[in-house]
């Protein structure tokens, strides 16, 4: 199989366009809870998913086999090392297998045969696309499958900034549950990479709302490029003039900005695919104050 066939098309990344040029019609939303890795990337691979569907279920899946050496296994002193392997052009790949039976399908290969009893750290995704990458040129999901899926280098800072969105998309929702971890609150402050909508008409801009069925002035947050793209297709057509855009801030530049404004309240990623999360408008005090 050569690079082009291995290495997943660039569509297949979320945010290669900027925040705002909105989604391409006619491919409706999925449920990623109901939905394996391997449908997952065979939709995509149909074109009945967008790219950063397919990105957002990887990275949020919790039970990647990752490959890991013998040592580490064995002792419980020993951090984790996970094993790479290379292709014949002397590329390095870290190899994820979605399930057991994906890792037996492997081994039926002549790349994989004589692996017996490779041992396993199961580990959530936002934690291995987070991992730094540099020594690895390609991570390969599922190798030896019909679905088998690669990404190259040049895509790891979408996944390293997915994974961290995606972090902190359930560290609000820790938050709203009240059973988040100590440091909890600094970390919504310290994450980098929030969006705030914005209307523009004629040259002014002001707060996009969030949608509220009591009128309540509810500033609309976003964490990551594809929760506003989907509050863009949800938005764009019921306002009766003006552009909606995004102002990309860090969290002190947002919560401070936020904490000057008169608001009821703040929606993070109300529109999804995350999960959206309310606080009332004190919370931006809160979070500066972590």
């Amino acid at each position: 199989m050569n690079e082009s066939d291995q290495t997943a098309r660039s569509d297949a990344v979320a945010g290669q366009k900027k925040p705002g040029q909105g989604r391409r019609p006619g491919i409706g939303r999925w449920n990623m809870s109901t939905t394996t890795i391997p449908t997952a990337i065979t939709a995509w691979q149909q074109q009945e998913i967008r790219g950063e569907q397919l990105l957002r279920h990887l990275v949020s899946y919790d039970a990647w086999r990752v490959p890991i050496s013998e040592s580490a296994a064995v002792s419980a002193h020993t951090a984790p090392r996970i094993l790479t392997s290379r292709d014949p052009q002397g590329r390095t790949r870290l190899l994820l297998f979605s399930e057991a039976a994906a890792w037996e399908t492997f081994m039926q290969t002549s790349e994989g045969g004589g692996r017996a009893g490779q041992h396993f750290l199961t580990a959530a995704g936002s934690w291995i696309f987070g991992l730094p990458a540099d020594p690895v040129d390609f991570l390969e999901i599922d190798p030896g499958s019909p679905w088998r899926i690669s990404y190259g280098k040049e895509h790891f800072p979408r996944l390293r900034a997915l994974a961290a969105a995606v972090d902190i998309e359930r560290t609000l929702l820790a938050l709203r549950r009240g059973d988040a971890a100590a440091g909890a609150a600094a970390q919504v402050r310290d994450y980098a990479g929030y969006l705030l909508a914005v209307v523009n008409r004629g040259g002014q801009t002001g707060l996009a709302l969030a949608p509220d069925s009591k009128n309540r002035t509810l500033a609309a947050i976003f964490t990551a490029a594809d929760n506003f793209d989907a509050f863009i297709e949800t938005r764009q057509s019921s306002l009766s003039e003006g552009q909606l855009l995004s102002l990309e801030l860090t969290g002190v530049e947002l919560f401070r900005l936020l904490a000057g404004m008169r608001l009821d309240g703040l929606v993070f990623n109300c529109s999804g695919p995350a999960a959206a999360v309310a606080f009332a408008h004190a919370f931006a005090e809160v979070v500066l104050e972590a």
